[in-house]
């Protein structure tokens, strides 16, 4: 997640596809990484928000629900949480699944829409 911050800080990529869950160190001949830290996304994109990065911003996954505190949350109201606090350059949050292709559909419309694709 680090190297992620380093990098938005020296530059401004024209499109970013995010995953939730990052580890919460680099990957080293040392390190593993750590653990997948749940929702490590949401700090990049917090970070984009607080730098006035509004770069188009995709939110892609595997899960279809996280642990919180209070329990399982499912996507979609994750979803709903993220549009609201990051709605200016938050394009969508998928989720992926390889048996199915609509995500698949989704993200070449969103590049459509966004002029990259």
């Amino acid at each position: 997640m680090s190297s992620a911050l380093d990098f938005l800080d020296n530059n401004e990529p024209n499109f970013i596809i995010l995953d939730m869950s990052l580890p919460t160190y680099e990957i080293s001949d040392t390190e593993s990484g750590g653990r997948p830290q749940g929702f490590g996304g949401l700090e990049i994109l917090r970070y984009l928000k607080m730098s006035g990065l509004n770069c188009p911003t995709l939110v892609l996954t595997g899960y279809e629900a996280f642990m919180r505190e209070e329990g399982i949350v499912e996507l979609s109201q994750i979803s709903e949480e993220l549009n609201n606090e990051f709605g200016v350059f938050l394009k969508d949050v998928l989720y992926y699944n390889s048996a199915y292709s609509e995500w698949k559909n989704k993200i070449s419309l969103i590049l459509k829409n966004v002029g990259i694709y």
